[in-house]
């Protein structure tokens, strides 16, 4: 697909543009990396900073918090042996502040910074790094570059001064990105960006090509994937993206961008290396989101349609509407705005109503996600959403954070409700989001302490109460109140009949050559089974590597019904045969239970069909 270049051509092109580059660009930065020159997993990064910045004292900035993260990853940790030397190649003075960060004295004569960076992946991080907002240097294989991992900026060198960035790399390796790409040969890409904030907002993902687009409305959706096993994976992801791009421009009545990339690294779950456990999920971004996810995903995604969908919904919190602390970020030493309950909170609940409204999602499966928030929203103590988000990055809050996802859905959902029924249907929490935009907008941020007010504004004064108690207070809400009105019954305790096998656990084995799993832990009733075991089948089908999960699951840990399930264990080489017979386990907990009611009056069949339409 892509031609062979020669070595020596190869580096002529290098060196010749990025000569021109930095010749001519010096008002810009500009920033040169070769992704086939790695030593120990590291790139080598050369800075061309904008002249006449007159100061005597420069501070390169790797920052501490990126937006959409919401917690401390301190990227200057993986900058390493940094140079600073003037035009005639004479080194400068540098020194390491405590946080890091890299300060070069006799800065007026600096014409070049140097500097290694390790990947988040593989850099062994003192903090650990979100993998969808970290990065990934395989030499020949895959460099996924997020790029405030890679590049930062000089302290008070930043606003509006425009980025070029030449990247060399192997013929056989392509980026995707949503970033202008001024010129590509075989083995060159310049890339530009208006500033540092826009660097920032656009990744980019280099691997063997496994791509594709496709048009919604007037959007150019772009899929790239790199797998760590090997097949063609692009077609797929489309097949379960493109139903979400059609129900997101149905929710939306349009599609808000002219063009977006799905960047999408599979990692081998199998492997159990490196950092491949910390954080599977996804990261927004204004054009693109960068997702890392088990290749299992690649032939089944189950969880990817919804993930997708958050992610994309996010254009329009906070990507389109956000605060000061947002727009103004600051990189070193961020100030965190308090409405998360809207930025992640809103975009989960939408994330969820726009698959339904297009009959993507049912009914019922929107009631059990919601139930399931619902629940863990009410597991812990009472807190302020809009304290916690003001306060996430400090110790006694952080752990917080994934509240916002569940708590911050839920009361969405409810704030929705709340919206429609003291405005009569004149309007949702969509259009207040949507009419927001409009006064303010992308370039145009509001203060933080103006929104709620705004809100109740533009709805009715009656929503004050809604924000005082639920979201700036931390009272419970009173969801009967709510729910009824789109005939859901809520019930705040009840019991269930569980069925299940108390005596026996599972783990999976630590020699990576056992392609099934171990008896972990089992009590004494539990006959002829010793910790250790391998289990070879259950009820004569063989357990493997790929199913056998989901078999303990089905049979073991949540067994439907309370018949014999045969285990097949091996144990030092010898097969033996037990027969198990699941316990019926009466009164287990079972609180907040959500049932569609069986019977509605005319207004709630009226009133819910803004949230359910009728087929």
């Amino acid at each position: 697909m892509r031609k062979y270049f020669s070595f020596s051509l190869v580096n002529c092109l290098f060196f010749f543009a990025i000569s021109t580059v930095l010749s001519q660009n010096n008002s810009n930065y500009s920033v040169s990396f070769n992704l086939s020159e790695i030593t120990k997993d590291r790139l080598k990064i050369t800075v061309i900073p904008p002249k006449n910045h007159g100061q005597d004292k420069l501070t390169y900035i790797m920052p501490k918090v990126v937006p959409g993260t919401y917690s401390n990853l301190e990227f200057a940790q993986f900058l390493k042996e940094p140079a600073a030397y003037d035009s005639d190649g004479n080194s400068l003075p540098i020194t390491i502040e405590t946080d890091k960060q890299v300060t070069i004295s006799n800065a007026a004569k600096l014409a070049k910074f140097e500097y290694w960076i390790d990947d988040s992946f593989d850099g062994k991080p003192t903090t650990q790094i979100f993998e969808p907002g970290g990065t990934s240097f395989e030499k020949d294989t895959v460099f996924l570059l997020n790029l405030f991992g890679v590049i930062g900026y000089f302290d008070g060198v930043k606003e509006n001064i425009p980025y070029e960035v030449s990247v060399t790399h192997p013929h056989f390796l392509y980026g995707a990105t949503a970033l202008d790409r001024t010129s590509a040969s075989e083995t060159l890409d310049v890339f530009t960006a208006k500033n540092y904030d826009h660097l920032a907002d656009n990744p980019i993902l280099y691997a063997k090509p496994d791509t594709l687009s496709y048009k919604q409305g007037n959007t150019t959706v772009s899929i790239a994937v790199y797998s760590q096993k090997n097949g063609e994976y692009a077609q797929s992801v489309a097949s379960e993206i493109k139903p979400v791009t059609a129900a997101i421009e149905q929710f939306l009545g349009t599609m808000p961008v002219d063009k977006y990339f799905f960047l999408i690294y599979y990692v081998d779950i199998s492997k159990g290396t490196g950092s491949m456990m910390r954080g599977f999920g996804a990261l927004e971004h204004s054009y693109s989101s960068v997702y890392y996810l088990p290749v299992s995903m690649g032939k089944d995604n189950s969880m990817l349609p919804h993930v997708a969908a958050h992610e994309f919904l996010h254009i329009l919190v906070p990507l389109n509407l956000h605060s000061k602390e947002i727009a103004n970020f600051d990189f070193r030493n961020p100030k965190m705005s308090e409405h998360l309950w809207l930025y992640e909170g809103v975009t989960e609940y939408f994330a969820n109503l726009s698959l339904v409204k297009a009959n993507k999602m049912s009914e019922e499966d929107f009631l059990k996600e919601m139930r399931s928030k619902l629940i863990d929203f009410e597991n812990g103590k009472p807190f302020s959403m809009t304290e916690m988000s003001r306060k996430v990055l400090e110790p006694g809050f952080k752990s917080l954070y994934m509240k916002v996802y569940t708590k911050g859905a839920v009361l969405a959902f409810l704030l929705d409700i709340e919206i429609q029924r003291k405005t009569n249907g004149r309007m949702t929490l969509l259009s207040v989001i949507e009419q927001l935009t409009q006064k303010y907008g992308k370039n145009k941020p509001f203060n933080d302490l103006e929104l709620i007010p705004e809100i109740i504004s533009i709805t009715n004064p009656e929503i004050q109460e809604f924000f005082s108690r639920y979201i700036v207070g931390s009272e419970k809400p009173q969801y009967v109140q709510f729910l009824s009105s789109i005939g859901w019954n809520y019930e705040e305790s009840g019991t269930k009949t569980k069925i299940s096998f108390p005596d026996i656990l599972f783990r999976t084995p630590t020699d990576t050559s056992i392609s099934s799993l171990q008896v972990q832990k089992l009590k004494e009733s539990a006959d002829n089974i010793a910790d250790g075991d391998i289990l070879v089948s259950i009820n004569g089908e063989k357990i493997t590597k790929q199913n056998r999960w989901a078999m303990v699951q089905q049979y073991v840990y949540t067994p439907k019904t309370t018949d014999p399930v045969t285990l097949e264990l091996q144990s030092n080489g010898v097969t033996k045969t037990v027969t198990l017979t699941p316990v019926e386990q009466k009164g287990q907990k079972n609180p907040h239970q959500l049932t569609i009611s069986p019977k509605m009056s005319e207004e709630q069949i009226k009133f819910r069909n803004y949230w359910f339409p009728k087929n």
